[in-house]
């Protein structure tokens, strides 16, 4: 993923938007203080996350400055120590293909595979930033192109401009209300696939040990579930994501389903461009659902440090061109 000098973040004072506000940019590491020309854009913006009396809303603008297109912006209300203050995250106006973000040609195949409409987990982990939202969107656009079917996210708060149709699939946006939660939600969402048809089913991010096992027993119910994860490595978002699930199914049962469920874990990361100024490059860790790293996951005695050969051989199998060594299933043999 290339992603080119704008703004991503602006953190709004309230009180002094054009003196305490501050500019991020996405292939830069250190906060901009304003240029004199964003006078009068920042106090407008302030103006209308002052109408808002939610702790999170949305705002659309219109200049030059920000976008040549309208642009809308994610808020949340901060009450610091000096005075409220929004943080704004602008959102994205349209989707990223597969071969846009930077997956790996065999890895964008292997998302694709038909085989996954029977059900299955895929993990995007990552940091904050690493773009693993955008990953999702683009895994849902291309499934639903070339499967048809419906895709019901369950998201806190949406991040991508997913909702509507693709060829013959749909996919509906959900996000979790003031005083709702994300298992509920996911929940009330299980309900209402069509019989039939593919399904997929995107949760934002698991954060609970109840989303954590929803995720686990709708991937092995036929779903394919999409979901993200922070960690700092693939293995470590194994491992999380099973320490979740054990919080409600004890942790050979945790570990047994998601040995059966998982079919990717991803781990992503921004990593600046060596030959192009002020651009970032996404440079991504693949996890396939090889049986022997599913006996390690399956193996509650089984360090999962273990996994490190089994990534190591998937990317050797990347570089070299030779085949993913996937597991056997009803749907490949």
């Amino acid at each position: 993923m290339n992603v080119a000098q704008a703004i991503s973040d602006i953190h709004l004072s309230s009180s002094h938007p054009d003196g305490e506000s501050l500019l991020f940019y996405g292939a830069e590491k250190a906060p901009r203080k304003p240029p004199p020309e964003w006078r009068d854009l920042l106090h407008r913006m302030a103006a209308q996350c002052r109408a808002f009396e939610e702790e999170s809303f949305r705002i659309a603008v219109d200049d030059p400055l920000i976008s040549p297109q309208p642009a809308t912006f994610r808020a949340q209300r901060l009450l610091s120590l000096t005075g409220e203050r929004y943080l704004l995250r602008k959102m994205p106006a349209s989707l990223w293909s597969l071969k846009d973000i930077g997956v790996h040609p065999a890895i964008r195949k292997y998302l694709l595979d038909a085989r996954h409409t029977a059900g299955g987990l895929i993990v995007v982990s990552g940091s904050t930033g690493a773009g693993k939202s955008t990953t999702l969107a683009a895994v849902t656009e291309a499934r639903l192109h070339a499967y048809g079917g419906v895709a019901l996210t369950v998201e806190d708060p949406p991040e991508m401009p997913l909702e509507g149709t693709y060829g013959e699939g749909i996919c509906y946006q959900q996000s979790v209300r003031p005083g709702g939660s994300m298992p509920a939600l996911v929940r009330s969402a299980l309900r209402g696939y069509p019989v039939g048809l593919p399904s997929i089913l995107l949760i934002g991010e698991v954060r609970d040990a109840e989303t954590a096992s929803l995720a686990l027993r709708s991937a092995l119910d036929g779903r394919l579930v999409l979901t993200t994860f922070h960690a700092n490595s693939a293995i470590s978002g194994v491992s999380r994501f099973v320490d979740y699930a054990a919080q409600t199914m004890g942790r050979t049962n945790a570990r047994s389903m998601f040995a059966q469920a998982f079919r990717l874990v991803m781990h992503q990361r921004m990593k600046a461009s060596n030959t192009e100024p002020n651009l970032n490059r996404m440079v991504a860790t693949y996890l396939i659902d090889s049986q022997p790293a599913a006996s390690i996951v399956a193996n509650p005695d089984a360090s999962l440090s273990t996994l490190k050969d089994h990534i190591r051989l998937t990317h050797n199998n990347l570089r070299t061109g030779a085949r993913l060594a996937v597991r056997k299933t009803s749907e490949t043999e």
